[in-house]
């Protein structure tokens, strides 16, 4: 196994090392351009993960003040991500049993009037689906 900080930060020794044992340097590029792709697919991914759970605590907030009428992502945007998230799920054959609930829970909002409020009203939805509201 190649050191993966080794193979791109030392390139040519790697490449003049594996070719005297009869591997072929398109393959020691290949693995580093595949490597070069992974850290960035991963650099991208923290960086929406973190975006994600901020946003996820913007939400939080909005749903404990019950501030709903300043919208940074309606209801209907919401329905149509998940409904998008749904198909594509059932294309590849994966079940997402919480987005049907999400979705039946956004199409009772914008049922109730919600549909242009920011989309943490889906906390407010469910108090009614419990017959809390």
């Amino acid at each position: 196994m190649i050191d993966s900080n080794l193979l791109l930060d030392q390139t040519d020794a790697v490449v003049a090392s594996l070719a005297r044992k009869g591997v072929s340097s398109e393959v020691v590029l290949a693995a580093r351009d595949a490597l070069i792709q992974r850290r960035s697919i991963l650099s991208e991914v923290e960086g929406l993960r973190a975006e994600m759970n901020r946003r996820s605590k913007q939400v939080g907030k909005l749903m404990a003040d019950s501030s709903y009428d300043k919208p940074g992502f309606t209801t209907r945007l919401g329905l149509k991500d998940i409904k998008l998230a749904l198909a594509a799920a059932e294309l590849v054959n994966v079940p997402l049993p919480s987005g049907s609930v999400v979705r039946d829970r956004l199409v009772g909002a914008i049922a109730h009037g919600d549909g242009d409020k920011d989309w943490a009203v889906l906390g407010r939805e469910q108090a009614r689906a419990c017959g809390l509201e």
